[in-house]
């Protein structure tokens, strides 16, 4: 699931150096692009369920005169969930019941770096 989601955050990076290079013409242009969504984890990790990925890259794209471009950056990923209500997993009942425990919170995250070219 998370190569999937890094690899479309890869194409919208992507994206968004070639938009640059097609309106802004020669020079150096910051390239800052984020996301933030819920994904359903459950399939591969059923105590999961929903999490929230973020990520927020930050680099720059370099035109030629041609027209061609570069970029160069690196992205920053946040995982995060809340694993709470241990009996009723699939949320068959509304609300929290937590009897035994005490919710937590469960993060991560990590650092990418992407890099492409076009010629023209």
């Amino acid at each position: 699931m998370t190569a999937e989601v890094t690899a479309r955050f890869g194409q919208q990076i992507a994206a968004q150096a070639r938009e640059i290079a097609t309106t802004k013409g020669v020079g150096a242009y910051p390239l800052n692009v984020e996301f933030r969504r819920t994904y359903d984890f459950q399939r591969l990790r059923f105590a999961f369920g929903s999490a929230t990925l973020s990520g927020d890259y930050t680099g720059e794209v370099l035109v030629d005169r041609d027209g061609s471009f570069n970029y160069n950056g690196t992205a920053v990923f946040n995982f995060y969930d809340r694993f709470t209500d241990p009996y009723d997993t699939f949320d068959t009942f509304p609300g929290e019941w937590n009897p035994d425990g005490t919710p937590y919170d469960i993060s991560g995250s990590w650092t990418g770096k992407y890099a492409g070219f076009e010629n023209h």
